[in-house]
């Protein structure tokens, strides 16, 4: 998934007060968090 308000096109970057944007903040770390913890349990499976 592509969030478009991070493209590569420059631009205004998003501003965190606004309670939109930092949804949209709690999203991509939701998912960076959820990325790791698959990652870490993919190895621990493999080496298991």
């Amino acid at each position: 998934m592509v969030d478009l308000a991070f493209g590569p096109e420059p631009g205004r970057r998003p501003d965190l007060s606004d309670p939109r944007q930092s949804y949209l903040h709690m999203v991509r770390q939701k998912r960076l968090y959820g990325t790791v913890l698959l990652v870490l349990l993919v190895v621990l499976l493999s080496t298991g």
